[in-house]
This record gives structure tokens, C-alpha cells and sequence, in this order.
């Protein structure tokens, strides 16, 4: 069985290495490596009330990343996205 860690609070997962699954285009999909630099929490203010969590990302290799991808990683991608090593 896997280990598992138990989290108080997600701000404990930065600095954490992960990988940023993508989508490169049109079904074809992509891995980035990362690190964690912090979480966006939204709270929807109509009916049902969901809550968005986003992360923010920052590659490892800068090379394997462009400018636009780099500006949305930053900006905070959705935490489904991303895979924690």
C-alpha cells in the first residue's frame, strides 16, 4: 500500500516537486516537472457554492515551458492537473 501524509493546511506542499499534466493541443497530451509556489483559492458566490483551488507552478527546466504556458503556470493552473512525486 502507498504511503499517505496527511495535510493540515496545503500551503505544507510548498516547495513540493510535481509534474504539470497538459494538454499540448488537440488530444495529445504533455509533462512538465515543477515546484510549488502557492495555492489561489476562489469561492463561487452563487449557488452551489463550489470552491476552485488553483496552483501555482513553477517549471524546473524553464526551457521546456514558453512564455504564455510560464504566465498561466504562474497565474495558477487547476490542482487536477497536477501530480504530487
Amino acid at each position: 500500500m502507498a504511503d499517505l501524509k496527511s495535510l493540515d493546511n496545503l500551503n505544507e506542499l510548498i516547495g513540493y516537486e510535481c509534474t504539470y499534466n497538459f494538454e499540448a493541443f488537440a488530444g495529445h497530451y504533455s509533462e512538465v516537472r515543477c515546484r510549488v509556489k502557492g495555492f489561489i483559492y476562489i469561492l463561487e458566490e452563487a449557488f452551489p457554492y463550489g470552491l476552485i483551488i488553483l496552483i501555482k507552478i513553477l517549471p524546473l527546466n524553464f526551457n521546456d515551458v514558453t512564455e504564455n504556458m510560464l504566465d498561466m503556470m504562474q497565474d495558477g493552473v487547476g490542482i487536477d492537473e497536477v501530480v504530487f512525486i
